[in-house]
């Protein structure tokens, strides 16, 4: 390099576009919107965080198949979009079992129409959306603990991203997989996992009738859900190259990338309620015994 010809300057980190300043109002209004939509429906309950969940599922159908096929819209997406709304809508009915039918059905009908296009990843899309879409309305729908199994699930979510994320820029040191999601580090792995155990132990000041330690204890395992599904979109994205499921959320990119942690562990949520409680599972994971007040 020539003394006259000026250094070439290195590309700027994910972090630091993300503290400009027009970077941060955009991610902080577009989660500030949509966290405030969320609140609003889930305490709203059915039928509004039923339609609520069932419109996130439907883009987030959009974009699997952008990112899994390379078509956002195809005949594929319709019988996608309509075992995900068939399922939503048993699922507010109570009817599991039909609900998991129709997911069950409409992923066979979109394996067949892409037998020759990556069949399975197709196919997977259904149970991806629409488990989550199940385990939230079902858990929604318990008149006497619904509302705050799923407040608690979308907290400790919520709060494991936030840290994960925070802790992560804040400390650095290690990575976690830099093969798979380069950015992430031990420390913010750490700080999400805490936030989310201390999410299970706030619960447990809210509520009577078990110890802080299980509550703890169960939100730390939401926390190791939602960091597996995160590193599980990380890998789609990075399969076929997609740094974004979309980019229909200003600052933060698709549904997928802001859902990706609620997915499964809401998945995770559901099946620890039904192993406490098969019978009340709203309960069963905020380990309630019917007719437990929820104290004030």
């Amino acid at each position: 390099m020539s003394k006259d010809q000026p250094p070439t300057a290195k590309p700027a980190s994910a972090w630091a576009i993300a503290r400009q300043p027009g970077e941060l109002t955009k991610r902080f209004i577009s989660a500030a919107l949509l966290g405030g939509l969320a609140i609003a429906a889930v305490w709203l309950g059915s039928p509004t965080f039923t339609a609520w969940v069932m419109a996130i599922g439907l883009v987030m159908s959009w974009e699997w198949g952008r990112l899994v096929r390379g078509q956002g819209v195809d005949g594929t997406l319709f019988f996608h979009a309509l075992g995900i709304v068939a399922a939503a809508i048993l699922a507010d009915r109570s009817l599991i079992g039909w609900a998991f039918a129709a997911l069950l059905v409409g992923a066979a009908i979109v394996f067949v129409r892409q037998i020759n296009l990556r069949p399975w990843l197709s196919a997977i899309g259904l149970a991806y959306v629409g488990l989550p879409i199940i385990a939230m309305v079902w858990l929604r729908a318990e008149p006497d603990y619904g509302l705050w199994a799923v407040a608690f699930v979308l907290t400790t979510v919520w709060a494991h991203d936030t840290f994960a994320m925070l802790v992560g820029k804040a400390v650095g040191g290690p990575r976690l997989w830099p093969a798979l999601s380069p950015n992430k580090t031990w420390a913010g792995f750490a700080g999400g996992i805490v936030a989310a155990s201390a999410i299970g132990w706030l619960a447990s000041v809210l509520t009577a009738g078990h110890t802080p330690f299980a509550m703890a204890s169960i939100g730390c395992l939401l926390g190791l859900a939602a960091f597996g599904g995160d590193l599980l979109e990380s890998a789609l994205k990075r399969r076929y190259g997609i740094k974004n499921a979309s980019g229909l959320i200003p600052g933060h990119g698709g549904f997928m990338d802001r859902m990706d942690g609620l997915v499964t562990a809401s998945v995770a949520a559901v099946a620890v309620a039904l192993l406490l409680n098969s019978a009340r599972p709203a309960a069963g994971l905020l380990l309630l015994s019917h007719g437990t007040p929820i104290n004030n």
